[in-house]
């Protein structure tokens, strides 16, 4: 049968007593287990059931419909008394049953094909399967509703047990008990259940979805015999309420005095704080003795309880003189608190409640229903949206929008729980077009519901309502970060003089912090604080009120100042030792730079935009934001050249820098205008470090586009000028710039020493980055000259420092390098996964120079492995990027593999254009006398010998053994078997003996 999904019902079975059983009977059991495990298949079967998993004696079975489940159900009690192994021993099995019917989450698993069942509906199906007894069966409420009719036709005996509360499940079960008329005589005890506890805690009107790491962490530490205050802290909507109720029933049964919820909603005072646990605890607080002495009083004597304390928040500056002296007094008692502030109390342990995880945002990812139904914030949405219209799935036609919507309100429950609600209204994807109006769009027409948790506004007020006259304003001030900040940050940035009750800004971070208002996380730079994007857009509205808008200028103005000098002597350190920490740092302050050049634009304060830009242009290469990259240069230097006080300096910084955006994201014709301009302009005002640097944009782009003699000159004229000033970094980029042409012209032994002191002097100064570009191009070289090991080890040597570095781009450059060395060691398979890796960056970069690339490889690696047909589309895709790109060497390269593909499927006349074309294209650029512009002249010979063409076969195999001469390839033919054969071939097709 196929697996039900949508309304499904669950069954649960175990035999009762099987590891006494096991115990007692050893081996013989086993064939009593088959004989069982048999009866139960054939009884799915007949019973349209769909076998979920086994594990020893229990079944996990869905059906699609309840009747079914029942029907099965009572044949099993019906017929497991007759099971012949079991007669044969003497032994009664006996097999508990629990059925609950519900909308489970329904994931096939990838690998074996089974569906697989997850969330609330399952553990609710499960606790009641264990709460029974052999030979009984349980239903929930829901599922004897749906089967009751066919229960009675059968002729079984239906019996309402009661009211129930099971561990782990925040709402009680209504449970029903149906037998076999055969069987009905039957008795047995209580049902297994937290109802003999002692508790007031409140039923949640919903299920409890997620954070079981949290409830397992915090049930641990409330019973781990040290911790008898325990605090749950986070903003308001975090889910701190419902965490400490799920907490509370999963330790109901450790505390002999029970444990009792105290609702501090309402109270305000310390009397109010007593009055809410003599109302949890159902005693009367005695008249003439101070209410907290009284309640003491009661505790002492009590045996060991739990007291949880919700919304503490708001009274707890009367902490010290209720809980502080119940705990001392009275030492059986412990207590679990839900807070925006810590009590702040002797003993006292945090338990700081984050958002639920939240799902990548890659394409891939956010359509992977599967994968994302098993973050809890997805399965939350998923819950309350099925709450609000049952008929709601998780499919691919919404899944992509479900996750935006969990990742935008940053996996805030109380906010996710708001959004899924109004799928009555709208599907996921209106809610992602109002998602910038959250405040209007996150509120419930629940009646039941405190204010505070009605509309997300309410939720963050509570906590903007405790605060002081400096705390709104230090609140307000914060808004002016993005994507976080250290304490440093904020020293410079928050400034409180002006109230005279006021400590430093880095207290007040301190404060807002406690109030929940900001979250930390650790890095290995440092505490890293953040404002919740709800908060700060909460905060924003408030800023009138608080600091109007000329504070709020110069607190922006500040962080301006603080982030551009911060990030420029960063910028600095990226050629040295500290390079590592310097991106690193640069990275995690990209959403604060971006706010510095957007401000500054509108300030016109053009300089300070162009600077902050300027100072993480180089990291944005390296570290994937290659999508802001050009755009915002572009501003920049839009902005610089339209003031009317432009820096000239500060605009050929810019140029090279958007040179070389342009240039990594293939838009050559673009980068190559730009680098000639940046030359003469920086010639013009006398900034020799500049104009190093325009040399080398230049240069790049003459190699990349063919002119190799040019590329040549370009970089020497670097090399002198950087040589002279002595700028290490800078000649070692000229250096290695200079290996990469003489590479390309065949100059491989000249290459290789480029490269090695290209290395040498980035490893003098530190540049790790520089010295894994040239340890690479070393490897390039070492591969033209077969020496496959030596150029794998210098990849995997530049890979390993590309990966440190966190450098994307180059990282994707020496992988396509290396999967070239691995096809021709001959492990394709591996090759090809090498390639995946690439291309997966390059496409992430933007560079779609490197995606054309890597396309012309795996075509190569294809053509290798005889899927020619494939490696044809390969070359085309390839040859058809690099024209768009002007990219002449591109499109020669792939014009003769286009021609080898087509001359290996026989299709030689088609074969010949493209390999007369790629000829010419490599005598035109200065190629003709490279191993690519032999290997296609040799195949040009080939194919027009086939086609009968004697006297251009002749002309074309001539030219290729004059290659061969002047490459030194004749020389190595006596080493090579193969190129020895090859050239003999040529000999008799140009006619030589």
């Amino acid at each position: 049968m196929d697996a039900p999904t949508g309304t499904v019902t669950l069954v649960f079975t175990d035999v009762q007593g099987s590891t006494d059983l096991w115990e007692s009977m050893g081996d013989a059991f086993g064939a009593v287990l088959t004989d069982h495990n048999t009866l139960m298949r054939e009884l799915i079967a007949e019973h349209s059931g769909y076998e979920v998993k086994t594990e020893g004696d229990a079944f996990m079975v869905a059906f699609a419909d309840a009747p079914d489940a029942v029907r099965w159900a009572l044949a099993v009690q019906e017929r497991m008394p007759g099971l012949e192994a079991a007669k044969e021993q003497g032994v009664d099995i006996r097999v508990r049953i629990g059925a609950h019917t519900g909308e489970p989450i329904c994931e096939a698993d990838p690998t074996s094909g089974r569906m697989d069942y997850f969330g609330p509906m399952v553990n609710r199906a499960a606790r009641i399967g264990s709460a029974g007894h052999g030979g009984q069966i349980l239903l929930s409420d829901r599922c004897c509703e749906e089967s009751a009719g066919a229960a009675r036709e059968s002729g079984a005996v239906l019996t309402e047990l009661g009211q129930f509360r099971f561990k782990g499940l925040s709402r009680s079960e209504r449970v029903h008990q149906v037998l076999p008329a055969s069987q009905a005589d039957r008795t047995f005890p209580k049902i297994a259940s937290l109802d003999e506890a002692q508790t007031n805690m409140p039923e949640l009107g919903t299920t409890f979805v997620g954070r079981e790491r949290e409830t397992q962490e915090v049930s641990e530490l409330l019973l781990d015999g040290k911790t008898r205050l325990l605090t749950l802290s986070g903003p308001g909507g975090i889910g701190k309420t419902r965490l400490s109720l799920r907490v509370g029933s999963e330790v109901l049964d450790r505390f002999e005095g029970g444990v009792w919820f105290c609702d501090l909603t309402e109270a305000w005072s310390e009397d109010a704080v007593c009055q809410a646990v003599a109302s949890a605890l159902s005693v009367p607080l005695p008249a003439g003795k101070a209410p907290a002495d009284a309640i003491a009083s009661i505790l002492e004597f009590r045996k060991p309880l739990l007291l949880i304390f919700d919304n503490f928040e708001q009274v707890a500056e009367h902490s010290k003189a209720t809980v502080g002296l119940w705990l001392r007094k009275a030492s059986n008692v412990s207590v679990l608190t839900s807070s925006r502030v810590l009590l702040g109390i002797a003993g006292e342990r945090e338990y700081r409640l984050e958002p639920l995880s939240m799902p990548p945002t890659g394409a891939k990812a956010l359509t992977d229903t599967r994968a994302l139904a098993s973050y809890d914030v997805v399965r939350l949405f998923v819950e309350r949206a099925r709450e609000a219209k049952p008929a709601f799935e998780l499919g691919p036609d919404n899944a992509r929008e479900v996750a935006e919507i969990c990742v935008a309100l940053e996996g805030m429950p109380l906010a996710i729980e708001l959004a899924a609600a109004r799928v009555r209204l709208m599907d996921p994807a209106q809610m992602t077009k109002k998602l910038n109006q959250k405040f209007k769009l996150l509120r419930s027409s629940r009646r039941d519901l405190p204010a505070r948790q009605q509309t997300l506004t309410g939720a963050i007020d509570w906590s903007y309502d405790l605060l002081s006259d400096w705390e709104r304003a230090a609140l307000c001030q914060v808004c002016a970060f993005r994507g976080g900040f250290f304490l440093e940050a904020a020293e410079e940035v928050i400034d409180l003089e002006e109230f005279d009750d006021a400590p430093f800004g880095i207290d007040a971070i301190e404060v807002l912090r406690d109030y929940s208002l900001l979250t930390t996380s650790e890095t290995p730079l440092g505490t890293r604080i953040r404002m919740y994007v709800a908060i700060r857009e909460y905060a924003e509205e408030k800023i009138d009120e608080n600091i109007g808008d000329e504070g709020k200028l110069a607190t922006e103005q500040r962080h301006a100042a603080h982030y551009v000098s911060y990030a420029e002597e960063w910028d600095e350190r990226r050629g040295s030792e500290d390079a590592i920490e310097a991106f690193d740092r640069l990275e995690l302050e990209v959403e604060n730079l971006f706010a510095v050049q957007d401000r500054s634009l509108e300030w016109d304060e053009v300089n300070t935009a162009a600077r902050a830009i300027l100072a993480l242009a180089v990291t944005m290469a390296v570290r994937g934001l290659s999508t802001e990259r050009v755009p915002r240069l572009e501003r920049a230097l839009g902005a610089v050249r339209e003031a009317d006080a432009g820096d000239t300096l500060l605009e050929v910084r810019l140029m090279t820098a958007l040179c070389l955006a342009c240039q990594d994201r293939g838009e050559w014709d673009k980068a190559a205008e730009i680098a000639e301009s940046s030359v003469g302009m920086a010639e013009s005002i006398g900034a020799e470090q500049q104009r190093g640097s325009a040399l080398i944009q230049r240069a790049e782009m003459h190699r990349l586009r063919g002119d190799l003699e040019g590329a040549l000159v370009s970089f020497d004229d670097a090399a002198e000028l950087f040589e002279a000033i002595g700028d290490t970094s800078a000649l070692g980029r000229s250096v290695g710039g200079r290996g990469a042409v003489l590479w390309k012209m065949g100059r491989y032994e000249e290459a290789i020493e480029c490269f090695t002191k290209a290395a040498e002097l980035f490893e003098e100064t530190g540049n790790k980055a520089g010295q894994a570009r040239n340890v690479s191009g070393r490897g390039i070289i070492l591969a033209e000259l077969h020496d496959y090991d030596g150029a794998i080890r210098c990849y995997e040597e530049a890979e390993s420092m590309h990966r440190l570095m966190g450098n994307h781009m180059q990282l994707a450059k020496t992988l396509g390098n290396k999967a070239i060395v691995q096809w021709r060691r001959g492990d394709a398979d591996q090759a090809l996964a090498t390639l995946d890796q690439a291309e997966k960056l390059n496409r992430e970069q933007g560079s779609t120079a490197s995606v054309a690339r890597n396309i012309g490889i795996r075509g190569q690696v294809l053509q290798e492995l005889g899927r020619l047909e494939e490696a044809l589309a390969c070359f085309e895709d390839a040859e058809g990027i690099h024209r768009k790109l002007g990219n002449p060497s591109g499109i020669a390269s792939n014009l003769s593999r286009r021609g080898h593909a087509l001359a290996r499927l026989g299709r030689n006349e088609e074969a010949a254009a493209p390999f007369e074309e790629a000829a010419a294209t490599f005598d035109q650029i200065g190629e003709g006398s490279t191993r690519e512009s032999y290997e296609c002249r040799v195949a040009h010979a080939i194919c027009l010998d086939a086609l009968g063409d004697a006297d251009s076969a002749r002309e074309a195999a001539v030219l290729a053994l004059h290659i061969a001469e002047d490459t030194g390839l004749v020389n190595a033919s006596e080493s090579d078997e193969e190129l020895g054969e090859q050239l003999g071939r040529l000999r008799g097709l140009a006619g030589r003996s």
